[in-house]
Order: structure tokens, then sequence, then C-alpha cells
């Protein structure tokens, strides 16, 4: 089953609350914009669910987030991800935001437009699917969501960036750094311990069907370790369980750091000023973290998907 189309980007994506950048257009003559799917609201999501044979009472109450990821499921369990994905990818309904250009342009011109667009679309999904080693494809009947069989997967640079090439998690590592820059050390904390947060639950979601985050890091931490057998072991080199261990205490600390100092609470007279050097010591370590547990992930991905081409 693709219960990567669970994921949260592509969910939001679908929800109308992530943009994706649309490039310079030399031949209309239009400068590179942001675009995002029309925004759904909670009768709007309940609309989709009806679409697809989902009742409005059987729906569970919650954010719009919540609900169209409970929409998903069911899809998933009926084997209807393809019209799923055709339903968010029809190309008329990127025509519709354009009706009032219809005048400005030819119909090879306003269809050159909307191609692009929807390409965008599919790039942002396409790029989230890969981190899980799967790729969109689409044929005569549609989008269809399959594992990646080319042994060219790979992912060569060790930068969090890169190995999940999520928006969110983009905008928080730049975050992270232009907090250092503006000398913001507490939000920086801040950033820091949800840059590890979503590392750890995009890697559980990924791989657990019903995976619910309880902001709880240090069990998020504990689980991803066990998931990646990362835990440390009696037959290692000391200095190798040395390391992993750190790998807790880098954890341990910045959660308690950010529970403590942080700008997220209201600590009073407990607070302790965070000085450059702490919160660049802070920030290296958050990106050794991430760095090390995506790239464990991405290997071990590739290992399984080269275990079953073989066999």
């Amino acid at each position: 089953m693709n219960f990567e189309l669970k994921n949260k980007d592509i969910l939001q994506l679908f929800l109308g609350d992530a943009e994706v950048s649309i490039p310079d257009n030399n031949e209309l003559g239009i400068d590179g914009y942001n675009i995002s799917m029309p925004y759904l609201t909670h009768a709007e999501i309940t609309g989709v669910g009806a679409t697809f044979g989902i009742n409005s009472e059987e729906i569970v109450e919650g954010n719009r987030l919540e609900r169209i990821s409970y929409i998903t499921q069911k899809i998933i369990q009926s084997k209807k991800e393809t019209e799923f994905l055709n339903y968010f990818l029809d190309k008329s309904k990127i025509v519709s935001r354009h009706t009032s250009e219809f005048s400005l342009y030819t119909d090879e011109e306003l269809n050159n437009l909307v191609s692009q667009e929807l390409k965008a679309y599919e790039k942002y999904i396409k790029r989230i699917l890969k981190f899980s080693n799967k790729k969109l494809v689409k044929d005569t009947h549609g989008y269809t969501i399959l594992p990646i069989t080319n042994n060219s997967y790979t992912v060569s640079t060790v930068d969090v960036e890169s190995k999940i090439d999520v928006n969110y998690v983009q905008r928080l590592v730049k975050h992270i750094k232009q907090s250092l820059d503006e000398a913001s050390y507490d939000s920086l904390v801040t950033q820091c311990r949800t840059l590890i947060e979503e590392i750890n639950v995009y890697i559980l979601e990924n791989n657990m069907n019903d995976y619910k985050s309880n902001g709880d890091i240090n069990k998020q931490n504990q689980k991803v370790k066990k998931m990646l057998n990362i835990n440390q072991k009696s037959d290692y080199d000391k200095r190798v369980n040395e390391m992993l261990g750190g790998l807790d205490k880098i954890v341990n600390a910045i959660a308690k750091m950010r529970n403590d100092y942080s700008d997220s609470h209201g600590v009073g007279s407990r607070r302790i000023k965070i000085n450059k050097r702490e919160a660049k010591l802070i920030m290296n370590a958050t990106f050794t973290y991430c760095n090390y547990i995506t790239e464990v992930y991405v290997d071990k991905r590739e290992k399984v998907e080269k275990d079953d081409h073989n066999n």
C-alpha cells in the first residue's frame, strides 16, 4: 500500500497550505512566482470524501489535516490512490485558476502555462516520494505511486536539506542559520528541537502506518534508533558505542535546553543567556544528528530496494 500518500507535506499541498515555485517563463514574459492549490475548507474536505464515497459522518473530527489524512487512509485501503491523485492533479482545476486571464493568452500559451504549473506540483510530490524510495508516474489511466527500481537512485551529499527535500525542513534549516546570524539564540534552540522532531517524525511516519507523534522527542529518538538498528551493541567497538551514546546526549541536551531556556517557555529568573558560541554548537550538533540519522535511513532504504531487485 502507498502510505506515502499520507505524508504531511503532500496532504498540505492538496489542502492548499503549501506553495510551489514556478520559474520565469520567458516565452510568455512572466516572472517566476509561487502558487498553491485551492484552499480547502472543512466543508470542501468533506466534499472530497463524498466524491470517493466516504460518508461525512464517518470522517473524524479534528483540524483540516487530520480530516484529509483520514480520507486518504480510506482511499489507500480501497485502492483508489490513482483516482485520488487524478482528482488533485487535474489540469482543468489549474485552467479554472486562470479564467480571468483567458483573453491574455492564446490557447497554446495557456496550455503552456497550465502545463508548467502542473509539472511544478508533480515535481513537489516526486521530491517527497523520492525520500521514501518511491516515484510518481503517469500513464493512460493517470497517476500512480511506484517503488524506485533504478539502481542509480543515490543521495550523495551529506546535507539534511538535500536528503529531506521537503519545503518545511528546508525552511527550518534556513531559519536556524538566520537565527544564528541575527543573534536570536533562543529561537535557534526552539528551531533546532523542531528540526530534530521533524526528521524523526518523517522517518517514523514513512515506516509506521499508524504512527502519531506525541511530542516526546526522546521517545521518538529511541523509536528511530530501534527502527534503523543503530542502538549500542556489545559487539561494536567501544569507541563506536560511545559515539552512538553521544547521539542520545545531543538529543536529550537540546530537548532539555529548549524546554528550560528557549522562547517557547516563560522561565523568568531560571532563563540562562545563550552566547553565540553555544548557539553555534547547538546548531552544529543538531545538523550532525540529523545528517547521520537521514544518511542511515537512506542507506537502509537503498539496501532494501537493491535486495528486492536482486530477488
